[in-house]
């Protein structure tokens, strides 16, 4: 585990209000915000207060107008609007705008830690506590109330940690570590829900994000002995570079445009972390913070512009056809719809006697059918779909119609 100097599990974050490109911060680089151990906060002995500190090294306390507790670390959308953090008083997920105007509370079961917000904001991931104690990765679509659930090893305790989205949302790296083994490095597809082994090293290898264009993996990994190194794995020819080789090197972030890399660091003769930052090929090293008790997950706060999301295709090809007569009471619905950015996509299906007036009779489906029984015989029926992505755009399909047979 990583060792940390901590005392207890209730982290203080004081949190600041919205942040605008101001020319302060053009002047002065990006803002990262870490979390400072000290002591003698309000809650107890030793805490962590959320600082930010600029690329030249200027460290402030980053108050808000609001007091957030948290057990983790805290992340942003791209939007520059939302934050997430885990409540460990309500073992709830918070999902909040950062002035403070809303608020949601994602129910989890006590443990929810590492909680994340995908890029447009519309999916939370985090690790909640299964049943028998496993810590599985959980993800929430904020749009479409789905949810899914990932399933622990069968035959050994497993802890999955620290989720990621990857710039389309449509993807998740996580860790997970069975008993007796080292952590390995996971992805999810949201739009198959399948689950792929990526990365593999000698030691642990865990706190995995990508790379804004998505070409790599950032991580941290045990190489030649306990201490961790930022490693960047290419997901196109599977080569993994070492980043750095001196110290002990943890909780590594990108900058919006993945030029520089920020994160955390034992080095020499200091008994603390302190936040760095390089150039994302690993040159061009710069401390940035030089404080007593550590500085931990360090993140890159900035608002960030993202491709402009489409709407699924407007839902087609259904069965029963449009205007076929004679058709069985008992039916097995289908159409086709895709998404042309490849999200996931959800269905709502409508049906009814009266053409004006249709009953929504299934609501965010994730396959493309529905069965119905029972119907009347020699009756003329109507129906439709409404797609949806993830991201809540919709499309909403013609209404189709059928007779039924004797």
């Amino acid at each position: 585990m990583v060792r940390r100097n901590l005392k207890y599990t209730i982290i203080l974050l004081i949190l600041f209000s919205v942040i605008a490109c101001s020319p302060e911060q053009n002047d002065k680089g990006f803002l990262i915000y870490y979390l400072h151990a000290t002591v003698n906060t309000p809650r107890s002995e030793t805490d962590c207060i959320m600082y930010k500190t600029d690329t030249l090294g200027n460290s402030y306390i980053a108050l808000f107008d609001d007091t957030i507790y948290s057990s983790t670390g805290v992340r942003f959308d791209c939007s520059g609007e939302w934050v997430v953090y885990s409540d460990p008083f309500s073992y709830s997920v918070v999902l909040e705008k950062m002035d403070f105007s809303e608020k949601m509370n994602i129910s989890a079961k006590e443990g929810s830690e590492s909680p994340t917000i995908s890029p447009y904001g519309d999916c939370i991931a985090f690790i909640s506590r299964d049943e028998k104690n496993n810590m599985v990765l959980s993800v929430v679509f904020l749009k479409t109330e789905d949810t899914i659930f990932l399933s622990p090893e069968p035959d050994c305790y497993t802890q999955d940690e620290y989720p990621s989205f990857s710039p389309d949302g449509n993807k998740i790296v996580y860790s997970r570590v069975r008993t007796d083994e080292y952590r390995k490095i996971y992805t999810l597809d949201l739009r198959t829900e399948e689950t792929t082994l990526l990365i593999t090293a000698e030691g642990h290898a865990t706190y995995p994000s990508y790379s804004p264009d998505g070409r790599y993996i950032l991580y941290m990994a045990q190489v030649n002995g306990d201490d961790y190194q930022i490693c960047r794995y290419n997901i196109g020819t599977d080569v993994v570079e070492i980043l750095t080789n001196t110290g002990n090197n943890m909780y590594p972030s990108y900058s919006p445009d993945g030029k520089y890399i920020v994160f955390s660091s034992r080095r020499g003769n200091d008994e603390d972390l302190e936040i760095y930052i390089m150039k994302s090929d690993g040159t061009g090293l710069k401390r940035l913070t030089d404080n007593e008790y550590d500085d931990m997950y360090p993140v890159v706060y900035e608002k960030v512009s993202l491709p402009e999301n489409n709407s699924p295709e407007i839902p087609y090809n259904p069965h029963p056809s449009d205007g076929e007569e004679n058709v069985d009471r008992v039916i097995d619905f289908s159409w086709e719809s895709s998404d042309p950015d490849g999200d996931r996509v959800y269905y709502d299906f409508y049906f009814g006697e009266d053409k004006e007036n249709l009953s929504l009779v299934s609501k965010n489906m994730n396959i493309n059918r529905n069965g119905v029984s029972g119907l009347s015989a020699n009756t003329t029926y109507y129906w439709k779909i409404v797609a949806r992505d993830i991201h809540g755009a919709e499309s909403e399909g013609p209404v189709w119609k059928f007779k039924t047979g004797d």
